[in-house]
């Protein structure tokens, strides 16, 4: 099964969403935001220039 991109969010959501995702029985993965992917209202440079570090998360079935 495949990864699917859920969210993009800051540090302080990470481990919340981690655990929501667990719950509902997903594996999770999580990545630093390094690289914008395009697509959507999400603004590369605000992003990486931003003092606030980010991170993806994937999510699969178990």
């Amino acid at each position: 099964m495949e990864w699917e991109k859920r969210n993009t969010v800051s540090e302080d959501r990470v481990g919340e969403l981690v655990e929501l995702y667990e719950s509902l029985g997903f594996e999770v993965k999580v990545e630093a935001f390094t690289e914008f992917e395009g697509g959507g209202e999400v603004c590369e440079s605000c992003l990486l220039d931003s003092a606030v570090e980010y991170f993806i998360i994937y999510t699969r079935k178990l």
